[in-house]
């Protein structure tokens, strides 16, 4: 054996030891919780504008829709509320910008399968409902007496309840 071959082998003794570390493991434990709970799919205001308003003329509606992404197998029930410009005893009024003193009503429906529900009260939704568009109407009826000229608007706020 030659002093090159002897080297060798005392490095290869060696080395063994010195490149294979040892391995120590851990175990740790992911998890997460689902909770029932909705929200809307976009996070777009939903703006109505409604046609234009004029003397003599008749009552004015646009529709408008919404879609909630809910927890499978949960129903909800979605209410909206009387508005920034609530009327006396419930119900909705636009207000002239700047003159709040200057009113006029308006409703809300939701529509569904053809039929309009007027939405003053909550309205439950089953999981198949929820996984839809939810439609409603703005109706304006015929003002009873000549409006101010000018932009009307209210802002109401839909909740939902699961």
């Amino acid at each position: 054996m030659n002093k090159q071959a002897g080297v060798v082998l005392i490095i290869c003794a060696i080395v063994p030891w010195i490149s294979y570390a040892s391995t120590v493991n851990a175990h740790f434990k992911v998890t997460a919780k689902v909770t029932n709970g909705c929200r809307f799919s976009n996070s777009e205001q939903i703006n109505v504008i409604l046609p234009a308003l004029l003397p003599g003329g008749k009552e004015v509606s646009q529709s408008a829709n919404f879609q909630l992404l809910c927890t499978p197998g949960m129903s909800a029930q979605i209410s909206i509320n009387d508005g920034k410009h609530a009327a006396k005893y419930g119900g909705w009024n636009l207000a002239l910008d700047n003159h709040n003193q200057v009113l006029i009503p308006y409703r809300i429906y939701y529509l569904s399968d053809g039929k309009k529900t007027l939405w003053n009260v909550p309205i439950a939704f089953n999981q198949e409902a929820l996984s839809k568009k939810i439609n409603m109407e703005i109706d304006v009826p015929q003002p009873r007496s000549l409006l101010q000229a000018g932009h009307y608007s209210d802002t109401d706020i839909i909740s939902v309840s699961y």
